[in-house]
């Protein structure tokens, strides 16, 4: 698919942080919200939305903590350009992802990649406050 329709999000998080935390945050996320459940088919040259039942994000995870110091911004930086390539299987779903980058033991960036299909700037601020409050 054309990259043009990614969009990416960007939270840097300090301190103790859970992949559990993060990944049963986003499940639940995942179970309240459709669009984040959402895909799209084609069945006779015509497109069709299709609702996934709810499931468990994995999220990505990389680890640049044992690199050194000096040179943690260009790898972040080539990490966030190489996660910002990978394609969306838009009938399979699902339609965003979650990686986090852990650049120290107590500081990580999180990517949050989706779609433009299923993002809109007031959805997106629900979601984001929604997951910020129960992290």
């Amino acid at each position: 698919g054309n990259r043009a329709y990614y969009v990416h999000r960007a939270i840097r998080m300090n301190g103790n942080v859970s992949v559990d935390l993060i990944e049963e945050t986003m499940s639940s996320l995942i179970e309240r919200h459709e669009i984040l459940r959402t895909v799209f088919v084609e069945k006779s040259g015509l497109v069709y939305l299709k609702i996934l039942a709810p499931f468990r994000l994995v999220a990505r995870q990389l680890d640049i903590s044992y690199a050194p110091k000096s040179r943690h911004k260009l790898i972040e930086t080539e990490l966030i350009q190489s996660t910002c390539l990978i394609p969306f299987d838009l009938e399979n779903g699902p339609l965003f992802r979650v990686t986090l980058i852990k650049n120290y033991e107590d500081q990580y960036l999180l990517i949050w990649s989706q779609h433009h299909l299923i993002h809109d700037g007031w959805t997106q601020g629900v979601l984001i406050s929604e997951f910020m409050g129960m992290i």
